[in-house]
C-alpha cells in the first residue's frame, strides 16, 4: 500500500510531469535535427514573432532549454521550491502560479524589449535589444514567479510555526543568495541581461502580484 500510494503520488505530481516533458523535449531536440530546427524556428519566445500574433510562444518557450546544464539547474531549483512550498498551496494554485508567471512574465519581458527596440537606442548602456529577434527560452521565468510568490508569503504562512520550519527557512535563504549571485554575475555579460534578467524580473513581478492576491483572498492553507 505504501509503495502504491507513493507511485500514485508521484504520477499525480505536477512537478513530475513538468520534469518529464522538459527532459523529453530536450532529448528530442539534441538527438533529432529536424525537431531541433522546428523548436528553434517556431517555439522560442521571440518578441518580434510574439507580437506578430504567435502568442503561443510565450508558453512553448518555457519547456525549451539551451543544454542539459541549463535544464538540470532549472529543474533542481524547481524541485527545491516545490518541496518548500507544497505544504502551503494546493496543486491547482501551484500550477496557476507557474503558468501565469511563465506566460505573463515572458509577455512583460517581450513588451519591455520591444519598447527598447522602438526607442532605437539604449536607455542605459547595459541594456540591449538582442532578444528582440533572437528570443529566449527556459522554465526559469515560471520558477522565478514561484520563487517571488513564496518569498512574499513565507513569513505570513509560517508565522505561527516558524520554529518548525527552520530547515526550509535556511534553504530559502540559500536560494535567495544564489539568485542574487546569479544576477550579479550576469550583469557582467551584456548579452545575458535581456536573455535572463528581464524574463526573470517579469516572472518575479507576476509572482508577487499572485502572492498578494492569494494571501488577501485568504486561500493559502495555514
Amino acid at each position: 500500500r505504501k509503495l502504491s500510494s507513493k507511485v500514485k503520488l508521484t504520477f499525480t505530481s505536477p512537478l513530475f510531469w513538468i520534469v518529464i516533458v522538459c527532459f523529453g523535449i530536450t532529448y528530442l531536440e539534441f538527438f533529432t535535427s529536424s525537431i531541433s530546427f522546428f523548436l528553434t524556428r517556431y517555439c522560442w519566445n521571440s518578441p518580434v514573432e510574439v507580437f506578430s500574433g504567435q502568442y503561443y510562444r510565450l508558453f512553448t518557450a518555457l519547456f525549451l532549454h539551451l543544454d542539459i546544464f541549463h535544464l538540470s539547474g532549472n529543474m533542481l531549483f524547481l524541485a527545491l521550491l516545490t518541496w518548500i512550498i507544497s505544504a502551503n498551496i494546493t496543486r491547482f494554485q501551484y500550477l496557476m502560479v507557474l503558468l501565469f508567471s511563465g506566460v505573463f512574465g515572458n509577455l512583460l519581458a517581450d513588451t519591455f524589449i520591444t519598447y527598447l527596440y522602438k526607442l532605437d537606442g539604449h536607455v542605459w548602456s547595459f541594456l540591449t535589444t538582442i532578444g528582440y529577434t533572437y528570443g529566449a527560452i527556459g522554465f526559469s521565468t515560471a520558477i522565478m514567479g514561484l520563487f517571488s510568490f513564496y518569498n512574499n508569503l513565507f513569513l505570513f504562512a509560517n508565522a505561527r510555526r516558524f520554529t518548525k520550519v527552520k530547515f526550509k527557512s535556511g534553504l530559502l535563504v540559500f536560494a535567495v543568495c544564489s539568485q542574487i549571485l546569479y544576477t550579479y554575475q550576469n550583469l557582467f555579460d551584456k548579452s545575458m541581461v535581456i536573455h535572463t534578467i528581464v524574463p526573470h524580473i517579469g516572472g518575479g513581478l507576476i509572482g508577487i502580484l499572485l502572492a498578494f492576491d492569494l494571501f488577501y483572498t485568504d486561500v493559502i492553507k495555514e
